[in-house]
């Protein structure tokens, strides 16, 4: 004989508290905890241990849950991509700001001196300091700001925040880190790297007099008559109009005889 029953399997939803609902995570532990001290089931010193780990707990869940809020309806950001020289403008100022001593997470960095000697180098690269992986707050013109650095894979994003919904604050921190900037690499020749689909600044090299470089003189002048030619102003009919006219030199030969020199000095 066989016998079936039927029945209706009825599951039941778990119950959500409010305070599940404002702070996530927070309510079943809380809750439970709460529940024993108020039943008076803890000794007194069980009971110290408990209101004190509640109240820690509850206040950091709320200061985040307030900052949150604070961040996302009453604050202006301004972003500044890794790949992007304002991101070289903004390290700049920022490495020497007086905050940066007192950052509790930095990195350090050698700053490559400008000669060739490899005994200099080995016992005069100095180190530079910068925030990192973190938010580090700090006053500019009477405003509080807020840097932010995020480390992703292979690079660091960068961005300032303030309290008020008007940027321009913002704005002129940034215009100040590009005029400085723009002061500092003059006379300089900047060289960038490729990697990973976008060109990076790697490093400033100072101009070099064209007459410093020491190579064939016949090769020399021809390559500066051609250069002069392709920069004439009719040339720039070209570029009016949105045609590409472009120059390109293949230079080879054993190390030492002038290549990256001469390269570097047309370039300044």
């Amino acid at each position: 004989m066989n016998i079936v029953t039927g029945g209706s399997n009825h599951h039941s939803s778990p119950q959500i508290s409010l305070l599940d609902v404002l702070f996530p995570g927070l309510g079943g532990g809380c809750l439970s905890s709460a529940q024993q001290l108020l039943a008076g089931n803890l000794d007194s010193y069980s009971r110290l241990f408990c209101t004190f780990g509640m109240f820690v707990l509850f206040t950091s869940y709320a200061v985040r849950y307030v900052w949150e809020l604070v961040r996302s309806y009453f604050t202006s950001t301004i972003h500044v991509p890794y790949y992007d020289e304002a991101y070289d403008m903004l390290a700049d100022w920022i490495a020497h700001q007086p905050f940066v001593r007192n950052a509790h997470s930095l990195i350090a960095r050698v700053r490559s001196p400008q000669r060739t000697s490899i005994q200099y180098q080995a016992k005069k690269k100095p180190l530079t300091f910068s925030p990192w992986d973190g938010s580090f707050p700090f006053w500019y013109k009477g405003h509080l700001l807020i840097l932010h650095c995020a480390v992703k894979e292979h690079r660091e994003d960068i961005y300032i925040s303030s309290i008020g919904l008007y940027p321009n604050i913002l704005k002129e921190l940034v215009e100040e880190c590009r005029k400085k900037y723009l002061n500092d690499i003059q006379r300089k020749v900047s060289v960038f790297e490729y990697h990973e689909g976008e060109w990076k600044k790697a490093r400033l090299r100072p101009i070099r007099p064209i007459s410093t470089v020491i190579m064939d003189k016949q090769v020399k002048d021809v390559l500066l008559r051609d250069m002069e030619e392709f920069l004439d102003e009719p040339t720039q009919w070209y570029a009016a109009r949105g045609i590409p006219y472009q120059r390109g030199y293949l230079l080879f030969g054993p190390p030492g005889t002038g290549k990256s020199s001469f390269s570097l000095s047309i370039a300044g």
